[in-house]
């Protein structure tokens, strides 16, 4: 079991794996507490069949939930391509308490279970979600 003693769904590992792994058929994938907080699950997800850029994951960060998001990023960068799985941290200040620390102490055991990402942001506005700090943390590779 997690140190925080949230358990992580299986659903949520099978859609990182389809994220990751070839025909990597997703775009990105947004899991979070479940409404008893004792589960981290699969909420929504994204095929490669539909069009998606950095610009659009703003959409999705709402000031009221807390979440992570793991997106295949592929961008361009002063005509070099910039390709790397993102893991995605979202925590705005105005979620609930519970929520924000269950998030934040679960993180490490999620990451553990998502071996495989190259790069991480932690954001809790929407001004840290932009596509150049999406592009920020893809470079640092952090």
């Amino acid at each position: 079991m997690p140190s925080s003693g949230v358990k992580i769904a299986e659903e949520v590992i099978g859609a990182f794996s389809r994220l990751k792994n070839p025909p990597k058929d997703l775009h990105w994938i947004k899991c979070a507490l479940d409404d008893k907080n004792e589960n981290i699950v699969l909420i929504d997800k994204l095929e490669k069949s539909n069009d998606f850029t950095a610009d659009d994951v703003a959409a999705h960060c709402k000031d009221d939930e807390a979440f992570y998001m793991v997106i295949d990023v592929k961008m361009n960068d002063g005509g070099r391509v910039l390709e790397k799985i993102l893991f995605l941290q979202w925590c705005p200040d105005t979620a609930p308490v519970k929520k924000k620390m269950l998030i934040s102490s679960s993180a490490e055991d999620l990451k553990a279970k998502f071996n495989g990402f190259g790069a991480k942001l932690e954001a809790s506005d929407s001004g840290d979600v932009t596509s150049e700090a999406i592009k920020s943390a893809i470079k640092s590779g952090k």
